[in-house]
């Protein structure tokens, strides 16, 4: 309903989109990774996707709090690797290399957390570029101390900074005006392509090789 309000864009509900989209941000915050909570997440993030996007409604995003907590506490956990994931890549990893690669992943939190990044990514630029490349590197720092166990982190990171790179429908790409991606592919990328054991961390390969459909 908040969802269609927005895209009505009736003016009685403009003044109650900054109050639903803070309401919106911290069920964000508190939802749990459950799969059984994504009936709930997904449009929420939509909604907040939307408010970010329209012009009259800024106040949510121009306070560097509130941005830091919607990028390190919403968008991060949902672009995050859940177990049902990797089941699904272990049962049968050419669908979800297919369902990743064409876009057929449009519901999932994955890719709708990745849409809520690009749009502040566009609109509040100078702010996000400084979270994210922080997130990035933290993440990457990570997975360098224990890639065993923290393999997951770099995963996102990957996968943060190629839904960044996407150009979107009507716009350009924002990676370049985010993170130097020249120097992402260099460190990040080709180390991992020139690993000697090529079936350690496929989800890794997989996230990489994935940079050359760009």
């Amino acid at each position: 309903i908040l969802a269609l309000y927005m895209g009505r864009d009736e003016d009685p509900f403009k003044r109650y989109v900054d109050e639903f989209g803070r309401a919106v941000r911290d069920l964000l915050v508190a939802a749990s990774a459950s799969s059984g909570r994504d009936k709930l997440v997904i449009p929420a993030t939509k909604f907040l996707t939307m408010v970010s996007t329209n012009a009259h409604q800024n106040k949510l995003f121009s306070e560097d709090s509130s941005l830091d907590q919607i990028c390190r506490s919403i968008v991060i956990p949902n672009v995050m690797l859940r177990d049902e994931d990797e089941e699904l890549f272990e049962m049968n990893y050419i669908e979800f290399v297919r369902r990743d690669m064409e876009g057929s992943d449009l519901d999932t939190r994955r890719r709708i957390a990745c849409e809520l990044l690009k749009a502040i990514a566009i609109n509040y630029k100078e702010k996000v570029s400084q979270l994210v490349l922080a997130l990035v590197q933290s993440m990457l720092a990570m997975f360098a101390e224990n890639p065993s166990s923290n393999w997951k982190y770099k995963d996102c990171a990957i996968y943060v900074v190629l839904s960044l790179s996407t150009t979107r429908a009507g716009g350009a790409s924002v990676s370049d005006t985010v993170i130097d991606v020249a120097t992402f592919f260099t460190s990040v990328i080709v180390p991992e392509l020139q690993g000697q054991d090529v079936n350690s961390y496929p989800f890794l390969k997989a996230g990489a090789l994935k940079f050359f459909t760009l």
